[in-house]
């Protein structure tokens, strides 16, 4: 015999199971659909899609040296002492190989710092003056272990080269100077952050890169009861903004 509750029961009861299919099936995939969407639109391409090519990378930003040179000192006083160099303009050139949204890449860099003023002081130093310059010359792996986000691609630089600084120095009396203030090349490491960004079909890359080298001040010292600081870490930072050309 038909039954008008039960028939009414019946369909709250399919109505109830429907609801709770929508909440358990539908809404999950809903929200895995979002997902997927934001990934699409905030991710860049994977790097099995990534393409191999041959970038020139021009570069121009600042130049700016950390920590003291050092002294040398003579019978318990300051013959001569140099202080933090000055920061001032820098150039590059790099050339790159190897995917430019993904992966690894390779890069061959040349750097240039050029003339910083030192401030100097002591017994050698009666209204003298000091300048440097600095050139790098290193190779290091470009890594990018973040995806790209859409407008920006983040990266990583690890690499090893060699660091070059030419003195050139103004009235500097007596001869125990010249074990501080002296050209020299030193190995050198780098260790650097940057960072891809496109606009309006414009691609520009800015990065900061540290080069950590020994810097030697003296072997011996000169002359009778003179002594020097030995060799010290010298770390140069280097900021640039380069336009990539190719790739």
């Amino acid at each position: 015999m038909f039954s008008h509750k039960r028939f009414m029961r019946d369909r709250n009861q399919a109505r109830t199971g429907a609801l709770a299919l929508c909440l358990t099936g539908a809404l999950p995939l809903g929200l895995a659909a979002g997902g997927a969407l934001l990934l699409t639109l905030f991710v860049g391409p994977s790097p099995a899609e990534a393409q191999t090519s041959v970038r020139l990378l021009p570069q121009v930003g600042a130049y700016s040296p950390l920590g003291e040179l050092g002294e040398i000192r003579s019978n318990g006083e300051t013959a001569i002492g140099a202080g933090r160099r000055s920061s001032t303009l820098a150039w590059g050139l790099g050339l790159e190989a190897g995917p430019a949204r993904a992966g690894t890449s390779l890069r061959l860099h040349l750097g240039y710092g050029t003339n910083s003023e030192i401030p100097v002081w002591g017994l050698e130093c009666q209204g003298c003056s000091a300048r440097s310059t600095l050139l790098t010359a290193n190779a290091a792996a470009v890594l990018r272990p973040i995806p790209r986000l859409v407008l920006v691609q983040p990266y990583l630089m690890v690499g090893a080269g060699v660091k070059r600084y030419d003195f050139e120095v103004q009235d500097m009396e007596g001869e125990r100077w010249r074990d501080l203030l002296r050209d020299q090349t030193r190995p050198a490491g780098q260790l650097g952050l940057g960072v891809e960004a496109s606009l309006l079909g414009l691609r520009t890359q800015w990065e900061l890169n540290g080069f950590v080298s020994r810097f030697q001040e003296g072997s011996n010292g000169s002359g009778p009861g003179s002594s020097n600081n030995g060799s010290s870490l010298q770390t140069d930072l280097i900021l640039t903004l380069s336009i990539p050309l190719g790739g």
